[in-house]
């Protein structure tokens, strides 16, 4: 129960490997030996900012955007983000 999930996904056999059965829409091939949980690599992901008319948010029922957000991003890093948005006159 304490396994990472990116071990497991690794190392489990009898299911598909493949990327469209996978739910992954757009991604490529290359895409998966690159980033797919499976494949068992460490990834360091960028931030962007997304204006919210442009995108949603979705996470499972017990997560907010928030939450997500305090969970993924130091004190620092957000008052930096929002230091850079309101420069920007976006907020």
């Amino acid at each position: 129960t304490d396994t990472d999930y990116a071990w497991i996904e690794g190392e489990m056999t009898g299911h598909p490997w493949i990327v469209y059965n996978k739910g992954r829409i757009g991604f490529s091939y290359d895409d998966y030996l690159a980033y797919a949980p499976e494949r068992q690599e460490s990834v360091q992901l960028s931030w962007i900012a997304v204006h919210r008319d442009l995108a949603t948010f979705h996470a499972v029922d017990h997560e907010n955007y928030e939450q997500v957000i305090a969970k993924e991003l130091d004190e620092v890093t957000i008052r930096q983000f929002h230091r850079v948005l309101k420069d920007e006159g976006l907020i």
